[in-house]
């Protein structure tokens, strides 16, 4: 592999010169790079915090909450949301773990799954 960039998903950009050689130049304009999500393994790591949320110590209410939140990101991904609108239902998803109190905060598993598919999706947490 050389050392050049790749790009997945769409990638817009003003007037492009010199593209020889895998050179880009871009003399004007604005770039915009949209980086699509990795949908297996996003899928993967909503499966890996499902498993955490069935295991941690969580009411029932609490527990059906998060797999609702779990199932729209499943939804975003696959119906190929934005990495922008993705981000936002994992934080809906840390926000219902959140609310669930200390039981919670104690599942340090769970809090590494969530936070692996936080950076998945763009977030730092």
């Amino acid at each position: 592999m050389n050392g050049g960039v790749h790009f997945h998903g769409n990638v817009t950009a003003g007037t492009m010169n010199n593209a020889a050689q895998g050179d880009i130049n871009n003399n004007y304009g604005r770039q915009h790079f949209s980086s699509g999500l990795d949908v297996q393994q996003v899928s993967q790591l909503v499966r890996a915090l499902r498993d955490e949320v069935d295991s941690a110590p969580l009411t029932d209410r609490a527990r059906n909450a998060a797999h609702e939140a779990l199932d729209e990101v499943d939804r975003g991904v696959v119906e190929g949301g934005e990495r922008r609108s993705v981000a936002g239902r994992v934080l809906a998803v840390k926000e219902v773990l959140g609310n669930a109190g200390g039981a919670v905060a104690a599942g340090g598993a769970l809090w590494t799954a969530m936070r692996a598919l936080a950076a998945a999706v763009g977030l730092g947490l």
